[in-house]
């Protein structure tokens, strides 16, 4: 099996992340892969796509990016943090856009638990 470049491995997440589900199958696949290849010397990267498909995602799909970056962050181990010390300077941004941009009260309260749980 062939390892992917770096430029195909970040192409990959783009691409992922344009068709994320709000699905447990969906959400750990992305997280996988995303963890997996964050250890290739990509890890500044692998977060700026995250980011820049969540600024461009619509509001249905915030919660998604959101239930995804929890998952990375949950899953991450302790010694290799990565992904979680890159996307912790902007985690209030991230939150304030998903919480002002999701309009019904199920979202909302969703991005609340989801906040809950790293307290």
């Amino acid at each position: 099996v062939r390892m992917l470049t770096k430029p195909e491995i970040l192409k990959q997440c783009g691409e992922m992340l344009g068709c994320l589900e709000p699905t447990q199958d969906s959400i750990v696949k992305t997280s996988d892969f995303f963890l997996l290849n964050s250890n290739r010397g990509i890890s500044k990267e692998i977060c700026g796509v995250w980011l820049e498909r969540f600024k461009i995602s619509d509001s249905g799909q915030k919660l998604s990016f959101l239930y995804l970056l929890n998952h990375i962050i949950q899953s991450e181990r302790k010694d290799e943090s990565r992904l979680k010390n890159l996307f912790q300077p902007q985690l209030g941004q991230i939150f304030f856009k998903a919480y002002t941009m999701i309009p019904d009260r199920f979202g909302r309260n969703e991005i609340v638990r989801i906040l809950q749980i790293w307290e």
